[in-house]
């Protein structure tokens, strides 16, 4: 990622996620309450430089599982909270690769009337 000029880094290590795949017993694309899913979240650096040794770990908050307007939160229960994911390689820019800039508009430009 560059700034509007191109001319600098906006950051080295940019880590977004890419893509969560979930695997659940009962096959119908719901996690339910009491099910045990197990989840693979890809992670995307966007950044120019390479990120090593990565580990990350995965928490929730208490959620309420249901929708009969009584506020029950429960808490998640992750059995095994730590991923290793090693190096995550940086993605390298196209030299003709534009950066996206808000345009500039003129302090005088006449307003749209219609």
């Amino acid at each position: 990622m560059y700034a509007c000029n191109g001319s600098k880094p906006v950051s080295d290590a940019v880590l977004t996620p890419f893509a969560v795949h979930v695997e659940e017993p009962s096959h119908d694309g719901l996690i339910q309450p009491g099910e045990t899913v197990e989840l693979l979240i890809e992670v995307l650096n966007a950044g120019p430089v390479n990120i090593r040794d990565l580990h990350a770990e995965l928490k929730s908050p208490p959620v309420d599982l249901t929708d009969d307007g009584v506020a029950n939160p429960v808490p998640v229960t992750i059995l095994s909270a730590l991923s290793a994911y090693g190096e995550v390689v940086g993605t390298r820019p196209e030299r003709r690769a534009v950066p996206s800039c808000p345009p500039r508009i003129p302090p005088r430009m006449p307003r749209n009337s219609g």
